[in-house]
């Protein structure tokens, strides 16, 4: 979904209007325009052509005419852009080479990245998002090598755009690289191939941003979790010592670092472009934050029982293993179900 920064982003590298392939029923075209910007649109089959099967019968928002991946490199005056290309095929990839081969200077992508549902391993490669070949990295079945191949083009912005499930979606501008040769193979790096403007890896605030309605969901599910245990557990407290409200603000107070840490701990684990220890900060905000309010119970509480003791401590244990355990499954699962 386009955003004001994202049009103007655009604009700002189009300066000779925009190409874009693959433009389904026009709408970012529509958008660009209505911003000033000259742009011309294709696609294979333009909506509401009944040979697509994602627009059959839908109106189209912005004139698109017929034409392919060819098509960009009869344009290389004009920044490409490239809307959620289609999974896993090849034309995404065909269409930057091509343009690049053409002389083209600047590239927009809008989509999500290595992981996720748009374009292919080698479109990836292309762009400088791999920092290896994921596919013998991770003995991927039915993903080409992508060890050879030299990234033509280097990312010098990046915006977070609305997304509608777990994954990120962004734009990307990219300039052209004029010698890839002289660009290291993802074999021969340790970071995506990146400009001043876009380093490859989100910052934070970014990163919550991107966090999607389902990791949103779950960190409220678990504020609501938290004050409603609190609530539960009041009578007994004030019976062993424990001032409640105490317990209430810490418990409460922790809910959205546990929350978020399991949220974040997951999106991070799975995502191909960032590094294990980019998630060992929320992993570890997690475990403070389900300790948080059993520690301060210990550790105030007048006179418990030995059992009562024992089983805080075997809770604290079992359901702290749990949530790391659940974490990485979770992790685990979402980049199986992508892949």
């Amino acid at each position: 979904m386009p955003t004001d920064e994202a049009l103007d982003l655009i604009g700002a590298a189009s300066t000779a209007g925009v190409v874009e392939i693959g433009a389904g029923t026009g709408y970012w075209a529509a958008m660009l325009a209505a911003n000033g910007v000259d742009v011309l649109a294709y696609d294979i089959a333009p909506a509401p052509s009944a040979d697509n099967h994602l627009f059959e019968g839908r109106d189209a928002w912005f004139p698109v005419a017929v034409g392919d991946e060819a098509m960009a490199a009869s344009h290389p005056d004009r920044t490409l852009l490239l809307v959620w290309p289609t999974y896993d095929e090849a034309w995404p990839a065909e269409a930057i080479e091509r343009f690049h081969d053409a002389g083209g200077q600047r590239l927009a992508f809008v989509g999500q990245g290595p992981g996720g549902v748009t374009g292919d391993v080698r479109f990836h490669a292309l762009v400088g998002n791999l920092d290896r070949c994921y596919p013998c990295a991770l003995g991927v079945a039915g993903h080409a090598c992508t060890c050879d191949v030299q990234p033509m083009w280097r990312c010098t912005h990046q915006s977070s755009l609305p997304s509608w499930g777990e994954d990120p979606d962004r734009l990307q501008i990219f300039e052209r690289i004029e010698d890839p040769e002289q660009t290291p193979l993802a074999t021969e790096r340790s970071s995506p191939v990146a400009g001043g403007g876009c380093d490859g890896r989100p910052s934070g605030l970014t990163a919550l941003r991107e966090l999607g309605v389902l990791g949103q969901v779950w960190t409220l599910t678990v504020i609501g979790f938290c004050v409603a245990r609190a609530v539960v557990v009041w009578p007994l407290l004030r019976r062993y010592g424990v001032n409640p409200w105490w317990f209430l603000a810490i418990d409460i107070g922790t809910a959205p670092m546990y929350g978020l840490g399991q949220a974040m701990g997951v999106k991070l684990i799975r995502d191909a472009t960032r590094p294990m220890r980019d998630a060992l900060p929320w992993i570890a905000a997690l475990l403070v934050a389900f300790v948080a309010p059993y520690a301060y119970l210990l550790a105030s509480a007048g006179k418990l029982p030995t059992y009562v003791i024992l089983g805080v401590a075997l809770w604290i244990v079992v359901f702290g293993a749990f949530a790391v355990g659940r974490l990485f499954r979770d992790a685990r699962r979402q980049s199986t179900e992508v892949a």
